[in-house]
């Protein structure tokens, strides 16, 4: 059976938010933490289940006190994507694309206000997560990452075996003809309100642009966007070789219509589903 369980009230996350600065749960947890919550699983795990499998850090703090067979999956090093991010910090507008879903729940002048300490509200992060992940990897049957390299880190620091569940996909039955290639157009796919995304379109911006500019053979180079475009952009970025599709009706017939498929990443480890998808389609991939 499914219980959607809905988002938290702004109540809640402004509460989390203050709680956050003064305990020792991470903003993950927190963000996503309420008593009904706790109510409903713990109704639920009283049923008795063979296997509870449970989605990252801030479902994990539900059942620290279950003593039946859990798998977490962590999907990411947390920790290590938002040292990453106070490494890289940039715009208030960037920091507010951190929330995620909860990130149009303050007006902007809050993250205007807080922007000063972004950069210790992510290093706090970091910490607190970081000795989350050891803990669970600890605390429960089983444990896992996405990529090789993260779960072999966190095996060292924890001192027990965590897996790796590698992203994986259907092929698809379209494939692009050999016949048409084209230098001057490639594809990204991605929604620009998510903050990775947009760093790699401002990647482009900032690497591929001046060179491509100042090349005759690519003179008319254009790199399509496919997906949300709801990201911000300053008024002083080059995006004329930048042109945002929004959606479309069918990805992968999109797609194939490109040369080149760009993706870099920006944050994390592993390798990201999309490029596994350009792959099967057969067409060549620009990443870091």
């Amino acid at each position: 059976s499914y219980k959607y369980l809905g988002k938290n009230s702004f109540f809640s996350v402004l509460v989390g938010f203050f709680s956050f600065l003064f305990n020792k749960k991470s903003f993950n947890e927190v963000l996503y933490y309420s008593r009904k919550r706790e109510k409903v699983i713990n109704e639920r795990l009283s049923k008795g289940y063979d296997l509870v499998f449970c989605d990252m850090i801030r479902c994990a703090q539900f059942l620290t006190d279950y003593n039946g067979v859990c798998h977490v999956d962590l999907d990411d090093l947390l920790s290590r994507r938002y040292l990453g991010y106070s490494n890289s910090l940039y715009s208030v507008d960037q920091f507010k694309s951190m929330l995620g879903i909860f990130k149009d729940y303050f007006p902007r002048v809050f993250y205007v206000l807080i922007f000063p300490f972004a950069k210790w509200f992510l290093l706090k992060e970091h910490k607190i997560l970081e000795s989350k992940e050891v803990l669970v990897a600890n605390r429960f049957s089983s444990c896992s990452l996405v990529s090789p390299i993260e779960s072999r880190f966190l095996s060292s620091r924890s001192g027990q075996y965590v897996w790796s569940l590698p992203m994986a996909m259907d092929a698809p039955f379209i494939k692009k003809s050999t016949d048409e290639f084209d230098r001057n157009r490639a594809v990204f796919v991605g929604s620009m309100d998510y903050e990775p995304n947009l760093n790699s379109i401002l990647y482009f911006e900032r690497e591929f642009v001046p060179r491509l500019t100042e090349d005759d053979y690519f003179r008319y180079f254009s790199l399509s966007v496919i997906g949300n475009r709801s990201g911000k952009f300053d008024s002083g970025e080059n995006l004329s070789m930048i042109d945002f599709l929004g959606y479309v009706d069918n990805l992968f017939d999109e797609v194939v219509k490109y040369s080149y498929y760009f993706a870099p990443i920006s944050a994390g480890t592993g390798i990201k589903t999309k490029i596994l998808e350009a792959f099967a389609l057969g067409i060549p991939v620009i990443t870091t």
